[in-house]
């Protein structure tokens, strides 16, 4: 039976080496959240708690996906969520809104009302120089069957990069979070104030 020789194995081993490295020499996905600094949480002023956000099925994975101009998109295998983005979505929603209104889930004092808020995301578009949010939201009070509804687009202008989208797409959520918390307390405040909430423009 033939055997490599040393000298010849040797080099066989080396080669194999080498292969692997340039194999794994691909730089690691960058990881961005819509997370921004941790806010403080406020005192309680309401009870509110957040449903489960929908979002497109079209970006909803990992990756992040960009809109080119001509309307096709490009799945960036190197910049990815920290998480789902709905996960993603919903966590820093609830923080901002946390900050405003004070933490999720208390119990709503004797005569007063627990709202639900439930968003649906139309679209959550990153283009280059441009983070779009569209929207629905509801707020649901438990002491009454009507909720208010409102449609809501919020658009910031960014520098180039995904780094630069990501932080477009959490003022974005600012945003939407202060309209929310500004209609819940107007709705909380009594149902003649309810009466004349308008949506945000």
């Amino acid at each position: 039976m033939n055997m490599l020789r040393a000298p010849a194995w040797a080099m066989v081993c080396a080669a194999a080496v080498l292969l692997s490295a340039g194999c794994g020499s691909a730089a690691p996905p960058r990881f961005h959240s819509l997370l921004g600094e941790p806010l403080r949480v406020a005192a309680p002023t309401l009870a509110w708690r957040l449903a489960p956000v929908s979002v497109p099925a079209q970006v909803d994975q990992p990756q992040f996906v960009l809109r080119r101009a001509d309307g096709s998109l490009a799945v960036l295998e190197g910049e990815r969520w920290q998480a789902p983005l709905q996960d993603e979505l919903r966590d820093a929603l609830s923080e901002q809104l946390g900050a405003r209104l004070g933490p999720a889930g208390q119990t709503a004092a004797a005569g007063r009302a627990e709202w639900r808020i439930t968003l649906e995301v139309a679209r959550f578009d990153s283009t280059p120089g441009r983070a779009t949010l569209v929207a629905q939201w509801q707020l649901q009070s438990s002491r009454q069957r009507s909720g208010q509804r409102c449609s809501v687009r919020h658009e910031q202008a960014v520098a180039d990069g995904v780094p630069a989208l990501a932080a477009g797409h959490r003022r974005n959520l600012a945003q939407l979070a202060a309209a929310l918390a500004a209609a819940l307390q107007e709705l909380d405040a009594g149902p003649d104030a309810g009466q004349t909430l308008v949506c945000p423009a």
